[in-house]
């Protein structure tokens, strides 16, 4: 009888708790509308002030991106920067995963990976990466492709390394042990 009603109240508390949750979810989405929705007005009263001639309003803006969205020049410019950002990003993490699973692969060289190369990598502002490809390659595709992919290395490296640097050593050998059993065997 006792468990019994334990059971019931924790039942009673865990369904508060979801109907808490849930309010609590609701009335985040209503106030992050409400501020959508104060940004808009704010950026409509100004456009009608002193201001109208350097910034228009949402509607007008809004209008222009439809028309620009028609346009087949603009889509495919919009699709060579998707694609320049996607490369870039695939590019910053083999790169940067490499980096950081070097020191698994080869203890010695921790010390390098970890020691200059990170801080090298991170203390560059991505304007600096910018300007160093401008001078290197001149200006082309490739240029925003290399800049965009030097100023992403050091968070991939940062964050692989930091998801690799705790696992247990012993539990990898011994996972890599039952891949190669199961890569001859078949």
């Amino acid at each position: 009888m006792d468990n019994e009603a334990r059971r019931d109240r924790q039942q009673h508390r865990d369904g508060d708790l979801r109907e808490h949750d849930q309010v609590r979810a609701e009335i985040g989405g209503l106030l992050g509308n409400a501020r959508l929705l104060l940004v808009l007005l704010v950026w409509q009263m100004a456009s009608q002030t002193a201001l109208s001639g350097i910034l228009p309003g949402p509607i007008t803006v809004g209008r222009s991106l439809i028309g620009l969205l028609q346009e087949k020049s603009f889509l495919l410019d919009l699709l060579a920067s998707a694609l320049r950002v996607v490369g870039s990003l695939a590019a910053a993490m083999l790169i940067g995963g490499l980096l950081a699973l070097l020191p698994c692969w080869f203890p010695c060289l921790s010390g390098a990976v970890h020691g200059p190369v990170t801080p090298f990598f991170s203390s560059f502002p991505a304007i600096a990466w910018a300007l160093l490809a401008s001078i290197w390659f001149g200006v082309s595709n490739f240029t925003g492709l290399f800049g965009q992919t030097a100023t992403l290395i050091p968070f991939c490296l940062v964050n692989i390394s930091g998801g690799v640097r705790p696992l247990d050593r012993d539990l990898l050998a011994t996972g890599q042990h039952q891949w190669h059993r199961c890569d001859h065997a078949g």
